[in-house]
């Protein structure tokens, strides 16, 4: 069952991640995007760490 909140927390994580990326890139205003696959699927792992911890942590 916890590979279920898993892979929800990691869904949720790559949805906040991205709003955020496309955010700046609007504030900035920067046609280009500055975030590597890479790096943009290191930060959606953490997030998820971190969504995983709020939502279903006992």
């Amino acid at each position: 069952m916890a590979i279920v909140f898993v892979i929800i927390s990691f869904i949720i994580s790559a949805v906040i991640v991205n709003l955020l990326a496309s955010l700046f890139i609007t504030l900035i205003g920067a046609d280009a995007m500055f975030f590597s696959g890479k790096g943009r699927f290191v930060t959606i792992l953490i997030v998820t760490w971190f969504v995983f911890g709020v939502l279903f942590g006992r």
